[in-house]
């Protein structure tokens, strides 16, 4: 099985832009109902992403209480990349957010200037994120909270090309993970230093990774993403933001926030590693809860363990 890097994207840039056109002019129930023919589609036609589906149902299946349907994770991110693009355009209802878990203590941060690393996942949808900076700058701080994302741009040059069409801006607030430098640790850090958030994704293996065991083996998560808040020194947090059911018309989702837990004080060179091993120990006993009560949502569509095997 490939690695994440090497699997090529699904979909034409001319079924990327029609997608992009259909979500300015359509309201959402319709865009989800279109969802259902266009999911059985990739399902029918994309194998390789069937198999691995397959095999995260077997390995998820002793920690929930009903059968998870490989079918059924197709429409679930088929509705997730619909919202997706109407977050992007700004068709983000904050009334329909639920926050949960440690807010109230990353919201104290916040308050103080102080900014934030949120560790996100590939389970639903962390662009609904948007709502969330939205949500606190109207109800909690009185003042607009920069949030940049770090992302990898090798994989997905056609959504970012379709974002691009969907928001002239919305790039304003993205940063490649793959070429990150010195001038993208200062943007970083200034973004910090304003007390913003920055977003990066932990369930991306990297070309240094750490090796925990995730759904009952060995799988490989970025070392880079949990060594990020060590070396710039700022509190960090788990988050994913899943939708309330995994298929239906209204969008309404649930934002989970727990923190790292991270002790900077006395963490030498040596303790390094292991610092960052407990932290993405941590951070996978968090997904790994999330997915139990919301298994449909795990939207990584390679073979996830094959990278440690």
């Amino acid at each position: 099985m490939r690695i994440w890097r090497q699997i090529e994207e699904v979909g034409s840039a001319h079924a990327m832009m029609m997608l992009a056109m259909m979500v300015r002019i359509l309201p959402h129930p319709v865009l989800v109902l279109i969802a259902f023919p266009v999911s059985f589609f990739y399902y029918m036609f994309s194998r390789n992403a069937r198999v691995v589906m397959k095999d995260y149902c077997r390995r998820i299946s002793p920690i929930v209480r009903y059968r998870v349907g490989v079918w059924r994770i197709f429409l679930s991110f088929s509705i997730t990349l619909i919202e997706k693009c109407e977050s992007w355009i700004g068709k983000i209802d904050c009334r329909r957010l639920k926050t949960v878990g440690d807010i109230d203590l990353m919201n104290s941060y916040l308050k103080k200037g102080q900014g934030v690393l949120l560790i996100v996942s590939h389970i639903g949808s962390s662009e609904e994120l948007r709502a969330l900076s939205d949500q606190l700058n109207r109800e909690y701080l009185g003042s607009q909270v920069p949030v940049l994302s770090l992302v990898d741009f090798s994989i997905t040059d056609r959504f970012n090309h379709m974002l691009k069409k969907l928001n002239a801006d919305s790039m304003m607030d993205i940063l490649s993970i793959r070429d990150i430098s010195v001038d993208s640790i200062e943007r970083i850090q200034g973004v910090l230093d304003r007390g913003g958030i920055v977003v990066i994704a932990g369930d991306r293996s990297s070309d240094r990774n750490v090796v925990v065991d995730f759904l009952g083996a060995p799988a490989c998560f970025p070392f880079g993403a949990f060594y990020l808040p060590l070396l710039l020194g700022v509190p960090s947090f788990f988050a994913t933001c899943v939708r309330t059911k995994d298929i239906e018309f209204t969008k309404r989702y649930t934002v989970h926030i727990r923190t790292n837990m991270l002790d900077y004080e006395g963490i030498g060179r040596s303790q390094r590693e292991a610092v960052v091993r407990s932290s993405c120990q941590r951070y996978v006993e968090f997904i790994e809860s999330i997915l139990k009560k919301n298994p449909c949502q795990w939207f990584n569509f390679y073979d996830f363990w094959a990278v440690a095997r």
